[in-house]
């Protein structure tokens, strides 16, 4: 039987087929298995991060790292469902999958792992080594405020630093008062913009602050301590603020988008509460009442007061709902040889008065470059332009301001119509009850012009040499240049406005019309050299630098205007376009206008020196000197020494400290002197001016002496000394600091009084003395931790007291702030503190038993309901200037700020606040808006007044009489005008959201986020109005409240988008 049986190749073909077919399978089912994911990891500036670790959260094995452009690809084994994105300095991200296969990833700083980096005198340093006490404030921390001027938004940010926003004006700024006063002059902290001192700034009107774009800084530094300002000796008696704008970096060049829109309105507390055109009826025809008239006498205008209705309100007239566009781009990027910046930034800001606008427009550009290996280059080009229209909201410096229009709306007669028959604005505010009329409000705004123009160009170039490694020499070179122009122009058809009662058709219309200009000039030149040298000997660090700094400053002002504007369709001063004769006299023929020109110039030349030791970072010492010749004082005083040193021991770092709670505990100790030559130039010399002679019976044309020669004046200084500890908790999730301040300003350059005989009224010189104490407490914390959700807080607290010595060899009390009635409000004398309110202390009303009591004090004509005030001088009669008292300082007993900021996944929210304790506030609208005889408007205040028959004998408004002397007593600077200025504010709520996952498949998209904030969200305050609001921005004439421009509350949508 024969059996078939296949050949060997025949049985193993369909064996191997089968074999084949199953191992296939098999891969196939594995690499359907396993995920292939791309992507890219980026900061959250957008900027492309190297060498980012990749791997699923099982295998680490299995692991990636960003390429040059901080993309990755990564196979992705099956079941795993997250991804771990690791880099130093960086918070590590646990990311889901969730079935993507394209990832943008966004990573966040970690405080505690990063190396902070922080911004000093002439260089940069690790903030564990600083010593003494500096605050760095982020560009994050203020990137959402929406502020036109970045000093607006560092209230509340650190310790010791009060910033006070009195006025809305969209081209306004911020007064800034860094530990008090130490000087009769500016006490502005001296600030310095990218390593170049900035020079002399506006805190109010025309703010040159408002120059830098604050989308462009990257951030702002306040030096506080002896030892960190000594550095900079002149002229940082006040402090100093270090701003670094930001600069290209390495990597894959990045673009960015800001957009942002805000609309504006006026918050409650900023609207006035003056009668409507009833109640004003209402209050008059009371007031022939409470005189004795009889009823059938009571005028006619003031009867039936519901016929008027609400009247016009003057005040809803002039304001509107304000706008704001905001739009910034920049690319930034480079290679490991050379990086680069651009960035143009745009603003238009409608303000919420109307005819009122402020625009910026800015450019900077930056280039670094490593020519080679040890020499390096970099340079700064940035020009930038603000122009502001302000006519008509300027607050006035006396009682009847007519150009200030807020001021009239309150005032003014409501029963006035705002326009007439055909529609058109009226001129004038008179109506049917006042005896009193000015310009109407609104259109005083819309026929007069103020602009203002300012531009500004920076441009600095450095060089830097490695000479050996340790050493290397630096040359930095500016020149910034600032051009302001400003305009005025005032149409005839407005009224005149220096009395109550203007003429409505004047003889000579062109009289009323003016137009001017003013140009000025500032050219400052700035050249530095400093030699560096840093190196580490085992343990040991030395870090040390010397340099050469010479300053040059030139001034030019140019003035010209003229009034009886002869063609007004021509609003630019010409002086073509100016009369040459009086109409109504064709015999005079003087010229209507004048023209001026003034230049000055100062130079200052510096010698610094400064060495760092840190040894184990436990133990720590610096030793600063700086030496200034300033051309602002005579031969022979011209140069000052300024010292200073700091030691510092970090005794957590001991080997015998415990390990518990404490993860830092380091005290500090600095000394040190700073200088002050903020005086005008030529003052040692004094001044010479133009004067009239008779020779004869001949007038004739000459120059005399107008100022006094000093040539002994010479540096003002200060002598500081601060103490303090810096506590770490918890592995540093809890810091505080603690420092301990004294400063004592000797040779105050002060403006001395001058007897009458010597014909001349004051001459600067070195005679007083200011002295600071105070504590600052400043904690930043980190309450939550987690993957999703972070929270951190810094808060800070400040207590500062300032007294002053010796004013002049008599001590001179200065004495400011005229108010209406020719009464200064504000002095500040020897041995006291400073700006102490001074007027007549109310104690009450007068009663009848009190009247017929000789014991009690008293003053002509007071009745029954009269204000009853404080004996002050205990002779026994009540006059008005011999009884002034004091009536309190305006300085806070302490001032607080806080920043929260929350982050849930995407989702982040920003909180800041702040506010201070025990202010006071004077009051000086008072004395207009609580004049009961019958010529304004007034406050619904006087609906609480005293009146015939009453029993409540308590502060509050006075009896009205026929001679009217109730009412003027008190509205006289008394304590009814002096009110607690304590405030807590909100300052600003910010929600933001990042959109990646939106714009994931996106390549050209590397991240992007919106935002919705609220800045000035309410105030808690026992003062009926703005409570930072004030007319003067001296430190010895505070908190004056004059109806200034509005603060405004804002609501801003933001857009940001990185390509």
């Amino acid at each position: 039987m024969q059996t078939l049986l296949p050949s060997s190749r025949q049985a193993g073909t369909p064996n191997l087929a089968f074999l084949f077919l199953l191992v296939f399978s098999l891969l196939s089912v594995g690499l359907q298995a396993q995920t292939l994911v791309t992507g890219s990891v980026a900061d959250e500036d957008g900027f492309s991060l190297i060498g980012v670790s990749v791997y699923p959260e099982g295998t680490v094995s299995s692991g990636t790292v960003t390429d040059l452009d901080g993309k990755f690809s990564l196979t992705v084994p099956a079941g795993e469902e997250y991804l771990i994105f690791s880099y130093t300095g960086y918070s590590k991200q646990r990311v889901a999958i969730n079935n993507r296969t394209k990832l943008k990833i966004l990573m966040k700083e970690n405080a505690a792992q990063l190396q902070e980096v922080v911004v000093i005198a002439y260089g940069e340093a690790k903030a564990e080594d600083v010593i003494g006490a500096v605050d760095q404030v982020t560009a994050k921390e203020i990137e959402n405020l929406q502020v036109n001027s970045f000093d607006q938004a560092l209230a509340g940010q650190t310790a010791g630093l009060q910033v006070r926003t009195g006025s809305g004006r969209p081209d306004g700024g911020a007064e800034i008062l860094l530990r008090g006063v130490s000087s009769t002059g500016d006490n502005a902290p001296l600030l310095v913009l990218d390593g170049v001192p900035f020079g002399n700034y506006n805190v109010q009107q025309n703010n040159l602050l408002s120059l830098i774009n604050p989308n462009d800084i990257e951030s702002i530094s306040v030096i506080r301590d002896a030892s960190g300002k000594a550095l900079y000796g002149s002229r940082a008696a006040n402090g100093l603020i270090l701003i670094t704008t930001k600069r290209g970096r390495t990597g894959k060049p990045t673009i960015n988008f800001n957009l942002t829109s805000a609309y504006q309105t006026i918050p409650e507390y900023e609207k006035p509460n003056n009668l409507n055109a009833t109640e004003l009826a209402q209050f008059l025809g009371d007031r022939q009442r409470d005189i004795g008239v009889a009823e059938e006498d009571i005028d006619e205008r003031f009867l039936n007061p519901e016929r008027y209705g609400e009247g016009t309100d003057w005040y809803d007239l002039l304001t509107r709902t304000g706008q704001r566009q905001n739009a910034d781009i920049s690319i930034r990027g480079g290679t490991d040889k050379a990086r680069y910046s651009l960035a143009f930034g745009y603003v238009r800001n409608q303000g919420v008065i109307k005819e009122t606008d402020f625009n910026r427009y800015t450019m900077r550009a930056t280039i670094d470059a490593d020519i080679t290996d040890w020499l390096s280059i970099g340079g700064i080009f940035a020009p930038s332009q603000t122009i502001s229209n302000v006519a008509g909201t300027d607050p006035g410096t006396g009682q009847f301001q007519a150009y200030h229009a807020m001021q009239i709306a309150r005032w003014a007669d409501p029963t006035a119509p705002a326009y007439d028959d055909n529609g058109e604005l009226t001129r004038s505010t008179l109506g049917s009850l006042l005896p009193f009329y000015q310009s109407n409000p609104l259109f005083l705004l819309e026929n007069q012009q103020r602009t203002e123009n300012n531009r500004r160009v920076q441009t600095q170039f450095t060089v830097k040499a490695d000479i050996i490694p340790g050493l290397s020499i630096k040359n930095t070179t500016a020149a910034n240049v600032i051009m302001q122009r400003g305009r005025r122009f005032r149409s005839s058809d407005i009224l005149q406005g220096a009395t109550l009662t203007p003429n409505l058709t004047p003889n000579d219309p062109q009289a009323l019309s003016s137009a001017s200009v003013g140009r000025s000039e500032n050219l400052r030149l700035y050249n530095e050299t400093m030699l560096n040298f840093n190196k580490k000997f085992g343990d040991h660090s030395v870090d040390a630098l010397a340099g050469y700094i010479t300053e040059y400053t030139q001034e030019i002002f140019l003035n010209a205007g003229g009034s009886r504007v002869v063609n007004e369709d021509f609003d630019i001063f010409n002086s073509g376009n100016i009369a040459r004769f009086n109409p109504n006299d064709p015999t005079e023929t003087r010229i209507f206008f004048s023209a001026g020109e003034s230049e000055s110039e100062q130079a200052l030349i510096s010698h610094v020196s400064r060495v760092q030791y840190n040894y184990k970072s436990k133990y720590y010492a610096t030793a600063n000197l700086r030496r200034d010749a300033s051309s602002r004082f005579g031969p022979g005083l011209r140069a000052a020494y300024f010292p200073a040193g700091a030691l510092a021991w970090r005794a957590s770092n001991e080997p015998w400290f415990p390990k518990g709670i404490f993860s830092n505990l380091r005290f500090e100790l600095s000394v040190g002197e700073t200088g002050n030559n903020r005086i005008g130039n030529y003052q040692f010399q004094g001044n010479v001016g133009r004067a009239n002679y008779v020779l004869g019976n001949v007038q004739a044309d000459g120059f005399t002496i107008t100022s006094l020669p000093n040539p002994l004046l010479k540096w003002e200084t200060q002598r500081q000394i601060d103490l303090g500890v810096e506590m770490g908790f918890l592995q540093d999730r809890y810091k505080l600091e603690v420092t301990f301040y004294e400063g004592n300003t000797i040779d105050l350059l002060f403006s001395q009084r001058l007897p009458i005989y010597s014909g001349f009224g004051n001459i600067i010189s070195n005679n007083g003395d200011i002295l600071n104490r105070g504590v600052e407490f400043q904690l930043s914390a980190k309450p939550v931790v987690k993957d999703d959700f972070v929270w951190t807080v810094n808060a800070n607290l400040s207590v500062n007291r300032t007294t002053v010595g010796r004013l002049g060899e008599d001590n001179t009390p200065i004495i400011l702030t005229t108010a209406g009635n020719g009464t200064q409000v504000s002095r500040t004398f020897g041995n006291g503190p400073v700006g102490n309110y001074y007027g007549l202390n109310l104690l009450g009303l007068y009663t009848q038993e009190m009247l017929d009591d000789p014991s009690v004090p008293r003053y002509n004509n007071a009745v029954v309901g009269s204000p009853f005030y404080e004996d002050g001088d205990g002779d026994g009669r009540l006059e008005i200037a011999e009884d002034y008292v004091d009536l309190g300082n305006p300085f806070p007993d302490f001032n607080y700020g806080f920043n929260s900021f929350i982050t849930y996944k995407d989702l982040g929210v920003r909180i800041v606040g702040y506010g201070e304790q025990g202010s006071l506030i004077y009051d000086l609208s008072r004395e207009i808006e609580l004049n009961t005889d019958g010529v304004f408007n007034v406050r619904d205040e006087v609906f609480d007044r005293f009146r015939p028959g009453d029993t409540d004998f308590s502060v509050r408004a006075p009896i009205i009489t026929q001679n009217g002397e109730p009412s003027r007593r008190y509205r006289t600077p008394t304590s009814a005008g002096v009110y607690n200025g304590s405030f807590f504010r909100i300052s600003n709520i910010t929600l933001s959201y990042k959109l990646n996952r939106l714009f994931n498949n996106i390549d050209a998209i590397r991240g992007a986020t919106a935002s919705f904030a609220i800045q000035n969200v309410f105030v808690i305050s026992p003062f009926y109005g703005n409570p930072e609001a004030g007319r003067n921005s001296g430190a010895f004439e505070r908190n004056i409240n004059y109806n200034t421009y509005p603060s405004v509350r804002s609501f801003t949508f933001g857009l940001n988008v990185n390509l």
